[in-house]
């Protein structure tokens, strides 16, 4: 039986909508999700944070989110379109987004 889990609620946490999820599975088999945190009405660019959530036993419970990338970060301009990426040979997670859609960051976690 399918189980589901609501992550991030709408109009919950301080934020108006959350958009764009991105998930992944690491060599270590922790769950994580990412998201869009939009505030204002939650438009392409409010004020967006990225936001990461970790569950280490396959989904049943979670961390609370946390802030990856805050908007107000590099000024104004929304942080958004987060990708992450898993090295299967060091357990290294990467991960891309983009800022104010115009430049694009990398972050590493070991």
């Amino acid at each position: 039986m399918l189980q589901t889990t609501d992550l991030f609620d709408a109009r919950c946490g301080g934020y108006h909508i959350y958009r764009i999820p991105a998930v992944l599975v690491t060599p270590g088999g922790a769950v994580l999700v990412a998201t869009e945190a939009r505030g204002g009405e939650g438009g392409d660019y409010d004020d967006i944070d990225l936001l990461i959530r970790r569950s280490t036993d396959g989904g049943l419970s979670w961390d609370e989110p946390r802030c990856l990338v805050p908007h107000e970060r590099y000024g104004p301009g929304p942080a958004n379109n987060c990708t992450l990426i898993a090295d299967r040979q060091t357990g290294a997670v990467h991960v891309t987004y983009c800022y104010d859609y115009a430049r694009v960051f990398y972050l590493r976690s070991d």
